[in-house]
């Protein structure tokens, strides 16, 4: 992808965008004319998946009768991580789409970047 102040990132960010989210959301025009309400829903995306993964996190660390346990521990720790850092690049993407838009507003990828949450 290339960086905000290169020619053609909207673009770059866009097929960035879509490589990592539903295939089905390619289909709606309103994300390939705003690509930072795309930026939005991937984000609100990895969000939900995230409090997916630690809810299971939790289950799987209170449960003591699969051999398994290890293993699957590791599985969603790799997979929690994977999110949180595609969630953050994911924050940096929308705020540079939202500041080319000359979105005055602060986002919440800005809060959520600096609040680290």
């Amino acid at each position: 992808m290339l960086r905000p102040d290169a020619p053609g990132f909207e673009q770059s960010a866009k097929a960035w965008l879509f490589d990592i989210c539903p295939a089905r959301w390619q289909s709606e025009q309103l994300f390939h004319r705003r690509p930072d309400e795309l930026a939005r829903l991937v984000r609100l995306h990895l969000e939900a998946q995230l409090g997916t993964i630690q809810a299971a996190l939790r289950r799987t660390r209170g449960s003591r009768t699969s051999p398994d346990v290890q293993e699957l521990l590791e599985v969603y720790q790799r997979e929690s991580d994977w999110v949180v850092a595609m969630r953050d690049r994911v924050c940096a993407v929308e705020s540079a789409l939202q500041e080319r838009r000359g979105t005055t507003a602060q986002s919440d990828a800005k809060a959520i970047r600096r609040d680290g949450g």
